[in-house]
């Protein structure tokens, strides 16, 4: 620079600065709803710091204070803001990136006095976990470990948690339902013999788990096993005891009793005693083949023979007709003849699968080679040309014992046995006989009913007879020596079972 004419000069430096702009961070991650990201702004020579763009406001929002600028997330997004200072203009861009955070929600199920569960806690871009809600405690309790969420039930219910992540605070319910839990078995109790075979309960029960046995049985009295719902018990010896079965999702128990009786020989406990006090004291009942029986012999000769309570059935034979000798000699072979055949062939169903043999009652009581001798071998013999079956006293041993045990039919019971009586009428010089069938009365007595008749007299010539008669059938069954009784005490309303 001159001055005037004297021409002086001044020399005025110019120094020209540039201004710089610098953010730190250039750019930030936020967490949608988390918390406000703060950046720097430094440089050199800058002047006044303005916001020249802002962020999109549904993703942030930026607030600049002196050099620090507060950016708020929003919402998920990405968006930047811009800041310039007054000296140069210069700009510094930010780049903003809000992330969405989310837990899912989920559902455990648990049993009431079962074990705690543990879940993986999943989601969206999550911080740590925290439990902002918990459960009611007498439903359940609940902890988080990062993120394993471990709940334990305490009493059957719902009832819900609420938890929540640490970036975008995001909130999630978690839904806890605590079932009930029971155990049953059908049976609840086990009642066998030794030497039964094994016995079989069915195991059952509300949302149960798996069946196992928590407390053995006394092993010298049963053993026990379990496939799936059923639990077997083996009989070994006798004695009581108890095993106790639990189910394995609410442990629940269950205490099943076994009582395991010593096995019981019919042939030592079916007693026949003429003099007993009461009714099964002299002839205990006994049930078997869905039929009520009394004791009639229990020795070495008879062996254990059982009669049927009351007759099972009436039984009719016979035909009515007079004076033909065609019918007559038809039915005095196919009825009369045959009558003790027929009676032991009719009773032949009640033998069952147990009993060794089966005859009417009246038939030979003493056994031939351990069985009934139902051979009709009794004979024949001529009556006025025709040819009769020999009459028999067979009848009186059972018919004696009946009467001495008191077991007496409620009505005319048929006994095995023929009678044939002959006579003769001297004022009219006839002769005749007759073929009867006894019977035995419901008062002991012994009775008879004609089935067949001839008479000749010089006045009458030939004349024949031929009767029908109806009375009841009355088996008796013959036991093996093994026979096995399972219940029962030999009383009409509790009779022996056989099994």
């Amino acid at each position: 620079i001159e001055e005037g004419n004297s021409k002086k000069q001044a020399t005025i430096n110019i120094e020209v600065i540039e201004s710089t702009i610098i953010a730190e961070p250039t750019s930030i991650t936020a967490y949608a709803g988390g918390t406000n990201q703060t950046v720097t702004i430094k440089g050199t020579d800058i002047g006044g710091l303005t916001i020249l763009e802002e962020p999109e406001e549904t993703v942030a929002t930026a607030i600049l204070s002196g050099q620090t600028l507060t950016i708020t997330p929003k919402a998920a997004g990405s968006t930047s803001v811009t800041v310039k200072e007054s000296n140069g203009n210069k700009t510094a861009k930010i780049d903003i990136t809000v992330l969405a955070t989310s837990i899912t929600p989920q559902t455990v199920e648990l049993f009431a006095g079962g074990v705690a569960k543990s879940i993986t806690i999943e989601g969206l871009n999550m911080g740590n976990l925290e439990i902002s809600t918990p459960p009611t405690s007498s439903i359940a309790t609940a902890s988080i470990n990062g993120k394993t969420l471990t709940v334990t039930p305490v009493a059957a219910g719902n009832t819900n948690l609420t938890l929540k992540e640490s970036n975008g605070n995001a909130t999630a319910t978690i839904t806890i339902n605590v079932l009930p839990t029971s155990i049953t078995a059908s049976p609840t109790s086990v009642t066998a013999n030794v030497g039964d075979g094994a016995q079989t309960v069915t195991l059952g029960g509300t949302n149960h788990g798996d069946f196992t046995v928590v407390t053995q049985p006394n092993t010298a009295v049963a053993t026990v096993s379990i496939s799936g719902s059923t639990l077997t018990v083996t009989p070994v010896s006798a004695g009581n005891t108890t095993v106790v079965v639990k189910e394995g999702n609410g442990n629940k128990q269950t205490t099943i009793g076994i009582t395991i009786k010593a096995e019981l020989l019919a042939e030592d406990v079916l007693v026949p005693n003429k003099n007993g006090g009461t009714a099964e004291a002299k002839s205990p009942y006994v049930k078997y083949n869905n039929q009520t029986w009394r004791v009639l012999y229990n020795d070495e000769s008879h062996g254990l023979q059982l009669i049927s309570a009351d007759n099972v059935k009436d039984l009719e034979i016979g035909a009515y007709t007079i004076g033909d000798q065609q019918i007559f000699q038809g039915m005095l072979y196919m009825v009369f003849n045959a009558a003790v055949t027929k009676f032991h062939d009719e009773v032949q169903t009640y033998k069952g699968n147990t009993a060794i043999d089966v005859r009417c009652v009246g038939g030979v009581a003493t056994l031939s080679n351990g069985k009934f001798n139902l051979e009709d071998n009794a004979g024949t013999r001529f009556y006025m040309g025709y040819i009769f079956k020999n009459a028999d006293d067979n009848y009186k041993e059972d018919a004696e014992q009946i009467k001495a045990l008191g077991i007496n039919a409620t009505s005319d019971t048929w006994l095995a046995s023929r009678e044939i009586y002959q006579g003769y009428e001297p004022n009219e010089s006839v002769s005749y006989v007759l073929g009867r069938i006894r019977t035995i009365q419901k008062s002991g007595e012994i009775s008879s009913n004609d089935l067949v008749g001839v008479a000749m007299g010089q006045t009458i010539g030939t004349d024949f007879y031929t009767d029908i008669a109806t009375c009841g059938l009355r088996p008796v069954i013959l036991m093996p020596s093994d026979a096995k009784i399972t219940s029962g005490s030999g009383s009409s309303a509790d009779p022996y079972i056989i099994k």
